[in-house]
C-alpha cells in the first residue's frame, strides 16, 4: 500500500488484541527507503486506559473482563 506526500494517516501500537494507542502522522514519503512520517511536537494522541486512568505500562489488559467498565478504552 503506497501513501501519498502530505496524506494524514493514522498509527496504531497494536498489544496483543489491545490497539494501546493511536496517534495522527503526516506522511513525507512513501518510496523505496521506506515511510518517513512527521508529528509535530506537542500533537495529540489517544492512549489506552482503564477506568482507574491506568495505561498499559501501569496494568495488562484483560482479555476476559465481563463488563464495558473492566474494558480499557482509547482516551
Amino acid at each position: 500500500m503506497a501513501f501519498e506526500a502530505g496524506q494524514v494517516i493514522t498509527r496504531r501500537y497494536l498489544r496483543g488484541q489491545w490497539c494501546t494507542w493511536v496517534q495522527p502522522m503526516r506522511v513525507i514519503s512513501d518510496d523505496e527507503m521506506g515511510l518517513l512520517l512527521w508529528q509535530p511536537a506537542g500533537s495529540d494522541f489517544a492512549t489506552l486506559v482503564d477506568a482507574d486512568g491506568n495505561t498499559p505500562h501501569e496494568v495488562t489488559p484483560r482479555p476476559d473482563a465481563r463488563s464495558e467498565t473492566d474494558r480499557p478504552r482509547l482516551a
